[in-house]
């Protein structure tokens, strides 16, 4: 009796250290579940913010893409306004020289036949 007393008592011994070295791996794993819960939900409020700057990312380029095409066609129309400005402004100087050369023509008949 007293040697399985001594060998479950060597035995209890053993189990003792094994059940304090358990626990002292159940501890650190609960520390290490709770700081990685702590990340988590630190990681899903980022995340969140990351998902609003995404679609204010996404939304900003689309208004960009839009107002690039605006500002194309407002170019475009520029181009057409100054041609046609220009046009106008050569057309103007044409018939204020052909109104020149008319009322030129025209005196110096005037003036040849009151010589005469």
């Amino acid at each position: 009796m007293q040697s399985k007393a001594s060998v479950l008592a060597s035995e209890n011994t053993e189990l003792k250290q094994a059940n304090n070295a358990l626990i002292d791996d159940l501890s650190k794993i609960g520390k290490e579940l709770d700081q990685t819960r702590t990340d988590y939900e630190a990681l899903k409020k980022e995340s969140a913010q990351f998902l609003e700057l995404k679609s204010e990312h996404e939304q900003t380029t689309i208004q960009l893409s839009e107002q690039s095409q605006k500002v194309e066609a407002y170019e475009s129309e520029l181009i057409k306004l100054k041609l046609s400005r220009n046009i106008k402004w050569f057309l103007t100087g044409a018939g204020v020289l052909l109104a020149g050369f008319i009322i030129g023509v025209s005196s110096k008949r005037r003036r040849s036949s009151s010589l005469l």
